[in-house]
């Protein structure tokens, strides 16, 4: 049974600069373990390594599912919407969609003109204050939502949750209701919308109102810390990242999935889900993510 939209204009401050353009703010402080209850929990045993408890498969490849993409057969060309290309994460999908047969038109929504990054790939610039303006955009088969930001980039709680939690969630009506069956999410080890954790509690409400678009499927992400190279500068996450590197020998058994997850895996296993697209809602914790970054 579906919950009710939960409403997505909020107040919640997370730091800094504020522009929309980013996937791979997904790991901040306080990101990885939330607590709270969940109101909604996975229903495909996919979820291996999401919140709560370890991954569940009982051997350490998971098995490959029965709609996985059949190389076979030529698939029929797709179309993608991304928002977030410019990000670490995103940067990596748009260019995967780019050189990917199985999709013949990837649009990428910001708010700066960014260079194509193949013939297949066209750039609009769009007002993420008046994204309905934008509609026509949205008429996809996936959307691919990877945008992110942190506390210091934001500046106020306000900001933060614009960027990761109003503009998604508008995002994903606006694709819907242009005929898209399939949502495509990066959240975050530990999101959970009844977490005390603000930046967890962000993160889950984000996936809440992905399901609640209405898709055909949904595919939420749900990384450790990211790793990778970024053209920004991020102290909070540099640190940690060394931290959990030094931990990484100790981090075994269920605090697997502790371990720092590499930007271009969450890419790769994206694009991967994508084209396998798994109809109903499912969550992929670290484990998942990195089995499925090894068959895109």
């Amino acid at each position: 049974m579906r919950h009710p939209a939960r409403a997505v204009g909020g107040a919640g401050a997370v730091g800094g600069a504020g522009a929309v353009g980013g996937a791979g703010a997904v790991g901040g402080a306080g990101a990885v373990g939330g607590a709270g209850t969940g109101r909604r929990r996975c229903r495909n045993v996919l979820c291996g390594g999401g919140p709560p408890g370890p991954p569940r498969f009982a051997s350490p490849t998971p098995p490959m599912p029965e709609n996985a993409p059949d190389r076979s057969a030529a698939p029929p060309v797709r179309s993608a919407v991304l928002l977030g290309g410019t990000g670490l994460v995103g940067g990596h999908v748009l260019r995967l969609l780019a050189r990917d047969g199985r999709w013949g038109r990837v649009v990428t929504l910001g708010r700066r003109p960014m260079e194509p990054a193949s013939h297949r790939h066209e750039d609009h610039v769009v007002d993420f204050d008046r994204l309905a303006d934008s509609a026509d955009l949205f008429r996809c088969d996936d959307l691919f939502c990877c945008l992110g930001t942190t506390k210091k980039q934001a500046g106020s709680k306000e900001a933060f949750r614009r960027v990761d939690l109003e503009i998604p969630a508008e995002a994903a009506r606006l694709a819907r209701a242009g005929g898209a069956a399939q949502g495509l999410l990066v959240s975050a080890l530990g999101a959970d919308a009844d977490s005390r954790i603000f930046y967890n509690r962000t993160k889950g409400e984000a996936e809440e109102a992905f399901r609640d678009a209405g898709f055909e499927a949904v595919q939420v992400v749900r990384p450790s810390l990211l790793t990778g190279d970024r053209d920004e500068v991020r102290p909070g996450e540099r640190a940690a990242e060394a931290v959990l590197g030094a931990l990484r020998p100790a981090l075994v058994g269920p605090l697997r999935r502790l371990r720092p997850t590499p930007a271009v895996d969450v890419a790769r296993a994206l694009v991967a889900i994508a084209a396998a697209a798994p109809p109903g809602d499912h969550a992929y914790g670290p484990r998942t993510i990195a089995w499925w970054a090894r068959h895109v």
